[in-house]
Order: structure tokens, then C-alpha cells, then sequence
């Protein structure tokens, strides 16, 4: 298992940010590596979408876990590797 982690602590309104992180269109505004996002359905939990990475076809992705305002779980599959990102609010 792979682990890598990074954190960036600043000034912000918490509803801002998850504006940001719960309106999938504009992933691409705060990840390089996306070039699109689109979901199906709301921003909550057991919602599925496809993500654009740069160079990769499109990447299935599902929320796994959204308690809003705090925290959201992206869970994708390449092949037999599962990919996890876990963003948390503090």
C-alpha cells in the first residue's frame, strides 16, 4: 500500500471552500490533474461521476463517504489498483 499525504492550512469560510470541493465542475480550478469532472446526481454519498485526469482515459470515480462541510472520500479503480483521496476540513 501507497500512502501520500499533504495538508494547507490558510484563512478561509469553510461554505467557500466546500463550494469549491462539492461542485464537481470545478475541480479543475484547484487540481492540475483534472481536466473535467462530472458527476451524476447530488453531492452525496454513493454518488458516481467520471473524472478527466491529464494523459488517462476517463476515470470512474464514486463518493464513498460526504459529511458536509467536513469531509468527502473519492474512490476510483485503474485495473486492479484502488485509488483513494480523502479531503478533510479541520
Amino acid at each position: 500500500m501507497f500512502k501520500f499525504e499533504h495538508s494547507v492550512k490558510g484563512k478561509i469560510n469553510v461554505e467557500e471552500l466546500w463550494d469549491l470541493y462539492s461542485k464537481v465542475e470545478r475541480w479543475s480550478e484547484w487540481d492540475r490533474e483534472v481536466q473535467k469532472a462530472e458527476l451524476k446526481g447530488e453531492f452525496v454519498t454513493g454518488s458516481s461521476g467520471l473524472m478527466y485526469m491529464n494523459g488517462l482515459p476517463p476515470l470512474p470515480y464514486e463518493l464513498d463517504e460526504v459529511e458536509k462541510g467536513r469531509r468527502f472520500v473519492v474512490t476510483s479503480y485503474m485495473g486492479n489498483v484502488r485509488v483513494q483521496f480523502r479531503h478533510v476540513i479541520k
